[in-house]
């Protein structure tokens, strides 16, 4: 027997509600979320933390690049506050400080 698709969720509980008619009457039927029922999503290792960082850090110059071609000043701006966020990321993931490698030898 095909269940019926829910016609509403509880805001409050994440409770799913069906409605099913027998005979005269409209019969809910209320499904609480059970937290034994949800999977652990499984922790990505330092490895695979630091690749997943190097992907977005990339995509984010990419963007940039784009930006900087589209001439919007607040875009670019946005997205090299990003990339500095993600370095200090991976920084703090990998123990090594994003300034120990910037050359201090040439202005801004």
């Amino acid at each position: 027997m095909r269940r019926p698709a829910p016609t509403r969720a509880s805001v409050l509980t994440g409770a799913r509600v069906w409605q099913r008619a027998r005979g005269n009457e409209l019969v809910e039927i209320i499904a609480e979320p059970s937290p034994q029922r949800r999977r652990t999503r499984q922790t990505l290792s330092d490895k695979e933390k630091a690749a997943a960082l190097f992907r977005i850090w990339h995509r984010a110059r990419e963007m940039m690049a784009h930006a900087e071609v589209l001439d919007d000043g607040e875009l670019v701006h946005f997205l090299a506050v990003i990339q500095l966020l993600i370095e200090e990321r991976a920084a703090a993931s990998t123990g090594v400080s994003v300034l120990d490698h910037a050359s201090s030898t040439l202005p801004n």
